[in-house]
């Protein structure tokens, strides 16, 4: 299969993806900037409290409004490994702004430039793993089990391989 028959096969859920990262990441933004500019918390903490008050309802949006899953959700199959991606997120972006604030520490920027500076590197290392993340949510956590399990993980009309193995398939 050819990349085009890809996006075909994905545009809507991919369009939902994007409508509620592109949400998230609003939010998360004027959280993060809000703790470090106004609470004055330091990057780090304000990224991870950040993290931890979005996770709970991204996964719950994901599920049901990107992915189309009913039903209860599922521990082992759907938490645990959507909360493995949100983790490796916070890892990946807590590590670019400890990378770029102990750059800037000697840096000769105003406070308001820092703080954007660094609110970058947050955007940033979260926009390197955004596509991964579809991927691996697909493939492994909401489309491939949503459609075993009897819920409505699939789109109408896509094919029940998941991602990687339309990809891998060729066909």
């Amino acid at each position: 299969m050819r990349i085009s028959g890809f996006v075909l096969r994905h545009y809507r859920r991919f369009g939902r993806y994007g409508v509620v990262s592109v949400g998230n990441t609003a939010f998360g933004q004027l959280a993060f900037l809000g703790l470090v500019a106004g609470a004055g918390l330091g990057a780090l903490e304000a990224n991870l409290l950040t993290a931890a008050v979005t996770g709970v309802p991204v996964f719950f949006v994901y599920r049901s409004w990107v992915w189309r899953c009913e039903g209860r959700a599922r521990l082992v199959r759907e938490a645990v490994p959507f909360f493995v991606t949100l983790i490796a997120g916070v890892l990946a972006s807590s590590g670019a702004v400890v990378g770029v604030d102990a750059l800037l520490h000697g840096a000769l920027l105003s406070r308001g430039a820092r703080i954007v500076v660094l609110d970058g590197a947050v955007v940033a290392a979260y926009g390197l793993l955004w596509c991964i993340r579809y991927v691996v949510l697909h493939r492994f956590v909401f489309g491939r089990f949503g459609a075993v399990a009897g819920s409505q993980g699939a789109e109408p009309g896509a094919p029940g391989e998941g991602v990687l193995g339309e990809v891998a398939a060729g066909g």
